[in-house]
């Protein structure tokens, strides 16, 4: 089942009857009831659809037509799963990390661990996200004054830990001096975060972008135009554990399947994390 399709600045309701209007890249489309779909996608022209997602809590860099949106546009349709049942599937075009511009990310969330979540995590921002991954990974007690040391100022690191507290991401010792990260079963949502990189013909490049994306995603893969025939590309793949996706293959059955690897790994999958589960908050 392919995205569903959004006009330049509004979502769009599949279940109405439209016999005709504009796909995500602003192309005339008719019958629009067969790209139908069960996955939200963000990207910088649908992002005032999001209301808890605007004002800086994402950037997303500008879609730019040409033959590479048409291939991720393409892979969109009919490439991605369905999300499993109780899972709802996001999917962000080029949102802005510390590393670049992954072209396609893809998060399948748990909706219902996200039911419990205070609507005051709305409220954490990307510094309580690298403090909390700091904590997180002691997997014990860390002191106040180990992550002002850290860290620095003071003063604002503790509203940073007063909001995580707030958001029940984190819990305080009883002398106050110190906090451990809550179970991750019940504050990270994502089961699974796929990076994809699209390139018509430069494997290269893309294989250079989808190995740093390794840093936050389960899954990694190559987005390319025709499958190549190096030898060079299917060995660095199977040393790596990046996946490759042909034009007209799916995830489910893709060229080079990717390894599958435990998240969260850093504070861009909780970044991830966030923005899959505000997309949905008014």
């Amino acid at each position: 089942m392919g995205p569903r399709i959004f006009t330049r600045m509004k979502l769009l309701n599949i279940a109405e009857p439209y016999t005709e209007s504009v796909d995500f890249l602003g192309r005339h489309v008719n019958n629009v009831d067969s790209y139908s779909g069960d996955a939200e996608v963000v990207y910088a022209d649908t992002i005032d659809s999001y209301p808890a997602l605007r004002e800086g809590v994402i950037a997303m860099k500008p879609v730019t037509q040409g033959p590479e949106i048409e291939l991720v546009f393409d892979f969109l349709k009919q490439g991605l799963p369905a999300a499993p049942k109780g899972q709802v599937r996001t999917v962000f075009l080029e949102p802005k990390l510390d590393t670049g511009y992954p072209d396609i990310v893809v998060a399948y969330w748990d909706k219902a661990v996200t039911e419990a979540w205070p609507s005051v995590r709305r409220e954490l921002t990307k510094v309580d996200l690298k403090v909390f991954q700091y904590i997180l990974q002691a997997d014990s007690y860390v002191p106040l004054s180990e992550i002002c040391l850290m860290f620095g100022r003071n003063q604002s690191i503790r509203q940073s830990i007063k909001r995580m507290m707030i958001a029940r991401i984190v819990d305080l010792s009883e002398d106050e001096q110190a906090v451990i990260a809550r179970p991750v079963r019940e504050i990270f949502a994502i089961r699974r975060l796929i990076s994809i990189e699209a390139k018509m013909s430069n494997w290269r490049s893309a294989y250079r972008q989808a190995f740093h994306n390794l840093w936050f995603s389960s899954e990694s893969y190559l987005l390319l135009n025709t499958h190549p025939k190096s030898t060079e590309l299917y060995q660095t793949l199977n040393r790596t554990g990046l996946g490759l996706i042909g034009r007209g293959d799916t995830l489910s059955v893709a060229s080079v399947k990717a390894n599958i690897e435990n998240i969260p790994k850093s504070f861009a999958s909780w970044q991830f994390n966030e923005w899959a589960w505000r997309s949905t908050l008014k």
